[in-house]
């Protein structure tokens, strides 16, 4: 459980994200873009082994996202994290109550 700030770095025309776990002193970054219809982040875990995010199948209400790590230099990977997310929906928006 954590929190991951995510942001269009204009200078470098790619996303960055930054993963935040306080509970267990846990934090990743990892930049990149689209590929397809996919965007693909890497960067590299607190062990120093490659990571990469994937998010895909993007709807305006949902998306897939994979997390992988590799453990030959990213010749093959391994899901570590795997979740089909739906985006929240603000009720006040709904209900044109949006202060």
């Amino acid at each position: 459980m954590g929190t991951t700030f995510r942001f269009f770095d204009t200078k470098l025309k790619q996303w960055r994200i930054v993963f935040i776990n306080p509970k267990s002193n846990y934090v990743v970054t990892a930049q990149g873009g689209r590929e397809g219809d996919r965007i693909v982040l890497r960067g590299a875990d607190t062990d120093g082994l490659p990571l990469r995010w994937t998010f895909s199948e993007i709807t305006p209400d949902s998306f897939h996202w994979q997390g992988e790590k590799s453990h030959d230099s990213g010749k093959t990977w391994k899901i570590e994290e795997d979740h089909h997310m739906k985006r929240r929906t603000n009720s006040r928006a709904k209900h044109g109550t949006t202060p």
